[in-house]
């Protein structure tokens, strides 16, 4: 059996730049999307969560305060704003990268 496991050194050095989890149904997209996002986050790499869900259960667990400084929400209210918004949070988490090795 093989062991599958990722360090948190491989996950900084080749973290995917753009994840996108969407399902037909409600079958767990938002907790899997958390989770990676929290794994990332925890490895002290900016995170920017789109939701676009239709119920915005992301959106609402971050006004109640529970993101971090390196995992932020923004709400999609429209889907055809969605590109813009992650040009936008591709610009963010590279200034935020940037920043961090000045």
């Amino acid at each position: 059996m093989t062991d599958h496991r990722v360090t948190t050194e491989e996950i900084e050095n080749d973290m995917i730049g753009s994840i996108a989890i969407g399902t037909l149904k409600s079958s767990g997209p938002t907790t899997l999307a958390l989770m990676i996002a929290s794994v990332a986050a925890r490895c002290e790499r900016p995170v920017v969560l789109l939701d676009a869900a239709p119920d915005p259960d992301l959106h609402l667990w971050a006004r109640k305060g529970f993101g971090t400084s390196d995992l932020k929400v923004k709400r999609v209210e429209r889907i055809k704003d969605l590109p813009d918004m992650v040009e936008d949070a591709r610009r963010q988490v590279g200034e935020h990268r940037r920043r961090a090795t000045e």
